[in-house]
């Protein structure tokens, strides 16, 4: 199996992501790392234990909380979209987590697992790239053994979500995301180029939940409710895209997407948070074809049980 540290945000579809890494056998997760982003860390941090927890998976990996805000600016939620409480206002209906985070923080339990993996880790981001760009300043030869970065985001070909040019996680932490893409790692961004054709439909989601089921799927379906919603508001379509758990599906096989080598930066100013081609730009690998009929089946059989 191959060891795999998350650093989240949840976040609805990071909930999500975290249920589908728990039950995809090629990997095993050696911690959590938590960064604000969707919502407050605090909530991020509660998010994951509880999520973890109704995984099912045993043990829990350690959970390590990180940078609450930017690197330089102020934070910037999506609680429009997830929910106050990240989780679509669901969170209150199950027990608090019985686990509590660690007490190592997450660039401290990051540094330790590349140690311990002898240059095997893989670090696969879910939210804005805050606690990595931190890591990298506090020590760069040590980040710079990840055998593999997976990072969900950035919109290259195609339009942003927060802004006509921007995804989310870039336009969060610009300054973060431009640290991380100019510092030679082995990365590879799968974002709305490929996140915006893996689709989850409502009514083939609950299809697919036994009400006698796992405890994960019915998780699931409480917190998708409000996502389904937001589609169907937002776009008429009562459906969900799957971001975070394809940056996990891409580092578990990554034969679900096909990604191109290509030289970018990451807008500072203006427009904030775009990924521009640029000759003079930092080359990494960018997702920019998926397998999504293939890769939404095999998100539902394993995040659902």
């Amino acid at each position: 199996m191959l060891p795999v540290v998350i650093d989240t945000d949840p976040g609805i579809d990071d909930a999500l992501a975290l249920l589908f890494a728990a039950h995809s056998p090629e990997i095993r997760i050696e911690a959590v790392t938590v960064v604000g982003g969707n919502v407050g860390l605090d909530a991020c941090v509660r998010n994951a234990l509880l999520t973890l927890e109704q995984s099912g998976l045993d043990p829990l990996p350690p959970v390590a909380a990180g940078c609450a805000r930017p690197l330089e600016r102020e934070p910037l939620d999506a609680a429009h979209v997830h929910g106050d409480d990240g989780l679509g206002g669901v969170a209150h209906q199950f027990p608090r987590p019985a686990a509590s985070p660690s007490a190592a923080g997450a660039v401290e339990t990051l540094l330790d697992a590349i140690e311990r993996n002898s240059d095997e880790l893989i670090f696969i981001t879910l939210g804005p790239l805050t606690n990595l760009a931190t890591a990298l300043r506090t020590a760069p030869d040590v980040v710079g053994r990840l055998k593999r970065v997976v990072a969900m985001g950035g919109a290259l070909r195609v339009p942003g979500n927060v802004t006509k040019s921007a995804e989310y996680n870039l336009y969060a932490d610009p300054e973060a995301a431009q640290i991380v893409v100019e510092a030679g790692l082995p990365l590879t961004l799968v974002g709305l180029d490929v996140t915006h054709r893996t689709v989850l439909h409502r009514d083939d989601f609950n299809r697919r939940i036994d009400p006698s089921g796992p405890a994960r799927a019915r998780f699931a379906a409480d917190v998708c409710e409000h996502l389904f919603d937001f589609g169907e508001v937002r776009r008429g379509l009562a459906a969900a895209y799957l971001h975070d758990p394809l940056a996990v599906g891409a580092a578990v096989d990554p034969s679900f997407v096909r990604s191109e080598r290509v030289r970018v930066r990451v807008e500072t100013g203006e427009p904030r948070g775009a990924l521009i081609e640029t000759p003079d730009g930092s080359e990494v690998d960018v997702a920019v074809e998926v397998d999504a009929d293939r890769f939404v089946s095999t998100f539902l059989t394993r995040a659902l049980g």
